[in-house]
């Protein structure tokens, strides 16, 4: 089965859901492999997040890595997809910053996110699937949803989401993710690149930075040493 890349479809439940079904319909798939749609009926954040969208207005894309790493490397495929959103926004405007563990902001505002699954058999990484849902057209969203911001609010013009599809396959394509990755400096860019790296901010708290496992870790003039998982610790807005 020959399948255009990207995949582009009109409605679906989920973009990572449904390059999970065309991976085990056809186990060939290359690196890069990236499905699109234009609306999500369920599209989901990091743990019970949903994220809202506008049909048509913004780019609703899945991801497919290859990498064979082993499992204590997949931190550096998370910050390779960052960087590649990260890169493909920085495009159009400026300030573009990766929140950890999985936003996208510009200048204190939501603009994107990313939602990464990894497929493990035995000692190695199968495959990662590496979902984003990136604002870009949408103007208007839900009350509840915090600081939400979207290219068009930031720019002032529409975009072509298909193009910006494009662009953001070809920015993965940037980045590497096979045993011949450079670690090191993959992580000093995702570092360079990370919102609120080494400010006090108010609550009188840095962040270092990362371990290989992706926890955040942090200091305070106190002197002492924090190190958080997923959901230990919470950006407080201004």
């Amino acid at each position: 089965m020959i399948l255009e890349n990207p995949f582009f479809i009109d409605t679906i439940d989920s973009t990572n859901k449904k390059l999970k079904e065309l991976l085990a319909e056809n186990a060939e798939l290359p690196d890069y492999f990236c499905v699109a749609a234009a609306f999500q009926s369920a599209g989901r954040g990091q743990g019970s997040n949903r994220w809202q969208s506008d049909k048509g207005q913004n780019v609703l894309a899945s991801m497919l890595f290859n990498p064979m790493y082993p499992p204590a490397r997949q931190f550096v495929l998370n910050q390779c997809f960052a960087l590649s959103v990260r890169t493909l926004l920085s495009q159009y405007v400026d300030g573009v910053k990766i929140k950890w563990p999985n936003d996208i902001y510009v200048d204190w505002k939501k603009i994107a996110g990313i939602l990464i699954e990894h497929h493990i058999e035995g000692e190695r990484i199968k495959h990662t699937i590496a979902g984003v849902g990136i604002n870009i057209n949408q103007t208007v969203f839900d009350a509840d949803i915090p600081n939400p911001t979207s290219l068009k609010l930031l720019t002032n013009r529409d975009f072509d989401v298909h193009e910006l599809v494009l662009g953001l396959v070809s920015a993965c394509q940037q980045y590497q993710c096979s045993d011949n990755t450079d670690y090191q400096n993959i992580h000093q860019e995702y570092l360079d690149n990370l919102f609120l790296y080494q400010e006090y901010a108010w609550y009188e708290i840095e962040i270092t930075g990362t371990d290989e496992y992706g926890r955040l870790l942090l200091h305070d003039k106190a002197g002492k040493n924090y190190c958080c998982g997923m959901k230990e610790v919470r950006l407080c807005l201004k």
